[in-house]
């Protein structure tokens, strides 16, 4: 969800099973060699390359993102 508000070109390949993964954890993102298991860190990889969803939004707004990402991060 994150990574369409942000406008990420990304191609979505979708499985629900970690074990077909590198370190057996979902969501995973492949750039060229890289590989990232982990929402957070996926989320900083968005933003560092110029993907932000949060750049536009009030207080209230990005606090309740902040809950969104760690609904996200504990159900999966």
């Amino acid at each position: 969800a994150y990574a369409k508000f942000s406008g990420v070109p990304l191609a979505v390949n979708p499985t629900s099973n970690p074990f077909r993964t590198p370190r057996g954890h979902l969501p995973v993102l492949k750039c060229g060699t890289t590989t990232i298991d982990s929402i957070q860190e996926i989320i900083q990889f968005f933003r560092k390359n110029n993907y932000n969803a949060d750049f536009h939004l009030s207080p209230k707004q990005s606090s309740e993102v902040l809950g969104y990402e760690y609904m996200l991060k504990e159900s999966l």
